[in-house]
């Protein structure tokens, strides 16, 4: 009982770093991604940047817990779910339990990524032009986001 406790903090703490380290690369990608908001940051003064980093921090914080909450979530689900079936349909569960997860969140991510586009452009886009980096950016967001459908699609009928 102690190990699967122990075992089970290791395996949420892990998906909490990860959820964490997959956040910030999407903010810095992003910060990238617009020259604007990369250069009004770098050229600030000190308070600015503090009250940046600090909001940095409590993001990455916040994801942490999100990752961590969700994983066990997850764990517990996978626990119910898996009590509902006989000895013989457990041997290939795991797999269908995360072909359902997956589904079931690919579905929720390409929404948000499909409804960022137009504010994306609301948000970035100044005046009448548009740059290859603007198109180049909705293009990667439209092709991740049907990619996601695609996949929540094909896997959404396994339990």
């Amino acid at each position: 009982m102690q190990q699967e406790v122990t075992l089970s903090k290791k395996s949420c703490s892990k998906y909490g770093v990860l959820s964490m380290i997959g956040w910030n690369v999407l903010i810095i990608s992003l910060l990238l991604a617009t020259q604007k908001p990369l250069e009004a940051l770098l050229t600030s003064d000190g308070l600015r940047l503090s009250g940046m980093g600090f909001l940095f921090f409590l993001w990455s914080g916040i994801w942490f817990f999100i990752g961590y909450q969700y994983r066990k979530k997850y764990l517990r689900q996978k626990e119910d779910y898996k009590e509902e079936y006989s000895e013989e349909e457990q041997k290939d569960f795991d797999k269908a339990y995360f072909q359902y997860c997956l589904s079931k969140n690919t579905k929720a991510i390409s929404t948000v990524l499909f409804i960022t586009i137009p504010w994306y452009f609301i948000g970035y886009v100044q005046g009448d032009t548009m740059h290859m980096r603007d198109y180049l950016v909705m293009g990667i967001l439209l092709l991740i986001s049907a990619t996601l459908y695609g996949i929540h699609k094909r896997y959404r009928n396994t339990l």
